[in-house]
């Protein structure tokens, strides 16, 4: 697992290296482009073109009988349950393509969220380190003792929650840099990355054992085994100018995406 991950972060590091050091709506942009490119070949290839044409076209001409006849009720309902089953047979066409291409599309948000999602820490800020513990982990042992670099400082004792299997920590940056912190509990120790100041790089708020966390952060390697389950930093939330807006990375790569994919099936020849 963590071999795929670091392959699939390299990937994306070689995708977006053309935009390093530019305003983030260039990475976008670039990535929105190439998942439209994926996306209209999936459908063209995997989907029945002729069968979509044809029920494309007469769900067109069902709308425009529902228009013509809109005085007469009996028409329009009938018009209206041959949309409707026109377009469930429509879905089921594209539905074999849809699927293989959640893949793809998991990776890439997965992989943007982990660039445009969080906003590295700037010097005097604080944050909160939880390190969470495994349910076999004995009450008494949720403990644990952290090293941080010069450019970071602990600005607490721990904070041990042992309802919840949890030991925090708040932590200040003090000088701009990428950082270690080391974690030690119970003879198990672990690094976790802290990004401070202006980083052209993924961001990991998390490193965790867990499958669904380790898809999820996929940037720092699965947590060695041992009593501590999860290490989580919090990040600021990142949000980015688009036309005067600023907003979450995820509503311009979806606008992005499909102006690219609108423009990519009429050079594919591809119906969607």
């Amino acid at each position: 697992m963590d071999y795929f991950d670091s392959c699939c972060t390299r990937l994306f590091d070689a995708i977006l290296y053309p935009a390093s050091g530019l305003h983030p709506i260039w990475g976008l942009t670039l990535v929105s482009v190439l998942y439209a490119v994926i996306a209209v070949w999936l459908v063209g290839k995997m989907s029945d073109q002729p069968l979509v044409r044809t029920l494309k076209a007469r769900i067109k001409g069902h709308l425009l009988e529902m228009w013509i006849f809109r005085d007469h009720t009996r028409v329009v309902l009938a018009a209206q349950a041959r949309i409707v089953w026109g377009a469930t047979k429509l879905s089921l066409g594209l539905l074999p393509s849809l699927l293989v291409l959640m893949v793809p599309t998991m990776l890439a948000l997965i992989q943007l969220q982990a660039r445009y999602g969080y906003q590295p820490l700037q010097s005097g800020d604080n944050t909160i380190l939880k390190i969470t513990f495994s349910e076999a982990a004995c009450p008494d042992a949720i403990d644990a003792e952290l090293e941080v670099p010069d450019g970071l400082q602990v600005q607490s004792l721990a904070l041990r929650i042992p309802a919840e299997r949890e030991v925090d920590f708040r932590v200040g940056a003090k000088r701009e840099g990428r950082y270690g912190l080391v974690i030690r509990s119970g003879g198990q120790t672990v690094a976790k990355s802290v990004q401070v100041g202006a980083s052209a790089g993924p961001l990991s708020p998390v490193r965790a054992g867990g499958l669904v966390d380790r898809i999820l952060y996929p940037v720092e390697a699965a947590l060695p085994e041992g009593p501590i389950t999860c290490v989580r930093l919090e990040y600021p939330q990142r949000a980015i100018a688009f036309w005067a807006v600023q907003c979450h990375w995820l509503w311009p790569f979806v606008v992005l995406s499909v102006l690219a994919a609108l423009v990519m099936k009429r050079l594919f020849h591809v119906e969607l």
